[in-house]
């Protein structure tokens, strides 16, 4: 539960990571981020939680997220997996009506949305 994925398969710890999401999102967007409203998507309480403080108008959808130091969701085997996967489709749902989409390069997850959002208005986190 300390790490989260940064580029290639390396792991590099929340706090650094949702620096450089916040660093890549003011490159990518180009304006001041209190311009935008952002939807949080992640399976990971602590990177959640820090994205959540770090970005203004930041929302994230009510779902059940293993506790602190238990991992992300794919790795708690203590969630009820049907639980999860109906609270992922409903992200995946909800994720497609973004404007914009910053997106790592593992994400599965965020492969819907990609089809929906224009090419121009995605970022994918990062980048080698």
């Amino acid at each position: 539960g300390e790490v989260i994925m940064g580029r290639g398969s390396n792991w590099i710890n929340c706090e650094d990571a949702v620096h450089t999401i916040k660093e890549e999102a003011e490159n990518f967007l180009g304006q001041n981020l209190e311009d935008y409203n952002y939807c949080i998507f992640s399976d990971h309480p602590k990177g959640e939680k820090l994205l959540l403080e770090t970005f203004p108008n930041s929302y994230c959808n009510p779902k059940t997220l293993p506790e602190e130091n238990e991992g992300s969701v794919h790795f708690s085997t203590s969630l009820n997996p049907i639980l999860s996967f109906q609270e992922s489709a409903k992200d995946m749902h909800l994720m497609t009506k973004c404007a914009y989409i910053l997106w790592t390069h593992h994400s599965t997850f965020s492969l819907p949305a990609r089809h929906f959002i224009n090419k121009k208005n995605q970022h994918m986190l990062f980048q080698i």
